[in-house]
């Protein structure tokens, strides 16, 4: 690959001796490019601006774009010895909405309308419903139990609940009838 060095001086790598022909030979070695302190200026200044802007866009994607990607990703699972009333049962499994100022519950209100529109048999909600600020947790709630599924939904608190106040999540939760599994099971019956 190619290689330029910019540089404002000289370049005198320690193998070749001095004088105007040894630096011409390793200013040709190296590929140096001798550029004007103007040049060298305009050179930093461009970089540190698309540095900049490049952090932008990155702050951009992670705080307002990414947070509100929804992605469906299909996966079979063949188990053996499953119970013949559950064959071609889907499983819709949705978590980390980090509710917050930029999280708003109308986000999760989509979230809840496509898998709606999927028409799986049972949900999981596994956790992250709030970042820190636990007054996201009824309107949270309130979205989530719009879910209409033949099976039910079922939730569990991630890292983040605890982060907030647990009982007000648990307490929105249990207010819009949301089952919410602390360490326990919950059996599925289907005819």
């Amino acid at each position: 690959n190619p290689r330029a060095f910019f540089t404002v001086g000289k370049v005198r790598p320690k193998s070749v001796p001095t004088g105007k022909l040894h630096e011409k030979i390793a200013r040709k070695k190296l590929k140096v490019k001798r550029i004007s302190r103007r040049e060298f200026l305009k050179l930093a200044t461009l970089t540190s601006l698309s540095s900049t802007v490049s952090i932008g866009g990155a702050v951009e994607y992670a705080f307002y774009i990414e947070p509100r990607w929804l992605e469906v990703e299909r996966i079979t699972v063949r188990l053996a010895n499953l119970p013949e009333a559950f064959e071609g049962v889907k499983i819709a499994q949705i978590s980390d909405f980090h509710a917050d100022e930029s999280i708003t519950p109308e986000d999760v209100a989509k979230a809840v309308t496509l898998i709606n529109s999927l028409k799986p048999s049972l949900v999981v909600i596994t956790g992250d419903y709030v970042t820190r600020n636990s007054s996201y947790a009824f309107p949270v709630a309130k979205a989530l139990s719009r879910i209409d599924v033949p099976l039910g939904y079922f939730a569990v608190l991630g890292n983040h609940d605890y982060w907030g106040r647990v009982d007000e999540i648990a307490g929105a939760f249990d207010f819009y009838s949301i089952p919410l599994l602390r360490n326990q099971n919950q059996p599925i019956e289907r005819d």
